[in-house]
């Protein structure tokens, strides 16, 4: 990887302009943070967690919010945890929603979910 061969800004270039989930975004950042690259790999983080996929993003914020806090940045570990909520909610709110639309056959859900 160009990362472990010392091509950091290269790297970090090709993960912003080809990658597509937070999830790919976490394994960079990961790297980063293992080579001591910490800024870059928090730089990297905040970077996913923008993307309009969720695939992840979950999983990169709590990544972000612990990394963030363990270099007393508490302002980024905040938003990170606020982050990992929404996005953990998020996921599990579709799950519930799909499950109940196939046991019930319907295509919109009930009045208390839309109001």
């Amino acid at each position: 990887m160009k990362i472990r061969a010392g091509r950091v800004a290269e790297a970090m270039e090709e993960a912003q302009k080809y990658l597509l989930y937070p999830a790919e975004i976490l394994e960079t950042a990961q790297t980063l943070a293992e080579v001591d690259e910490k800024e870059k790999a928090l730089a990297l983080a905040r970077y996913g967690l923008k993307m309009p996929q969720e695939k992840g993003k979950a999983d990169l914020a709590q990544w972000l919010r612990q990394q963030a806090e363990e270099m007393n940045r508490l302002a980024l570990a905040l938003k990170a945890a606020q982050t990992a909520f929404t996005a953990s909610h998020t996921r599990m709110i579709t799950r519930r929603w799909n499950v109940w639309r196939v046991t019930s056959g319907r295509k919109s859900g009930p009045k208390c979910w839309t109001a």
